[in-house]
């Protein structure tokens, strides 16, 4: 057990600066979006008037939901950062091992008094934190600016539960590339694991 928190450790480590950079890059597109909420949702409402309804299934939008709302607002732009976040996920879980073995490092691991099982249980738990950290991020971000702008309109609990339902999603695709990552030995598991994520939306 005192392994796996240590290639944890160490994993996090190596992983900070791609958390750093994904975390501010869906922080900063949620706080512009959530900020100019007010200047949005009119020239919103009157797109939808004229989108196509094939466009609005594809991303699960109906013109009978009231984007003028935050909350659905929120919900609405949230859908197109959760299918970053998915193909986030479903990326980096696919670098599991897969970096290691290119790197040659899995055989210095291997080396050493951890065995296979808790190199992979300490990388899994490290893509979780990571993926926790950023989707949360950018959560509490575009919450963070509704509160500036529109905070009497805010449904904190629904968003939190509905995000929290969405997160499933995002650790559904990381896992999908973790498995990969384990199965595939010929360094292809990132365009699989892309390949289904987006390939499922669609």
């Amino acid at each position: 057990m005192n392994n796996m928190w240590l290639v944890c450790k160490l994993e996090f480590r190596n992983r900070k600066k791609t958390i750093f950079v994904w975390s501010m890059l869906i922080a900063v597109i949620m706080f512009i979006y959530m900020a100019l909420f007010k200047e949005f949702k009119g020239a919103l409402v009157a797109e939808m008037e004229v989108m196509p309804p094939e466009v609005l299934e594809l991303f699960n939008m109906s013109k009978e939901i009231d984007y003028t709302k935050f909350n659905n607002y929120f919900s609405m732009v949230s859908q197109i950062i959760l299918i970053v976040m998915c193909a986030f996920s479903a990326y980096m879980g696919s670098l599991l091992l897969a970096d290691e073995q290119s790197n040659k490092t899995i055989e210095y691991l291997n080396a050493n008094p951890v065995n296979r099982k808790e190199i992979i249980l300490g990388k899994a738990l490290t893509h979780l934190i990571m993926i926790a950290i950023v989707y949360f991020i950018g959560f509490f971000s575009g919450i963070f600016a509704g509160i500036i702008r529109v905070a009497s309109e805010i449904d904190f609990i629904e968003l939190l539960v509905s995000s929290f339902v969405s997160f499933v999603a995002v650790i559904f695709y990381g896992v999908v590339g973790m498995l990969l990552s384990v199965l595939k030995k010929d360094g292809r598991s990132q365009g699989i694991s892309l390949g289904i994520c987006f390939g499922t939306y669609i």
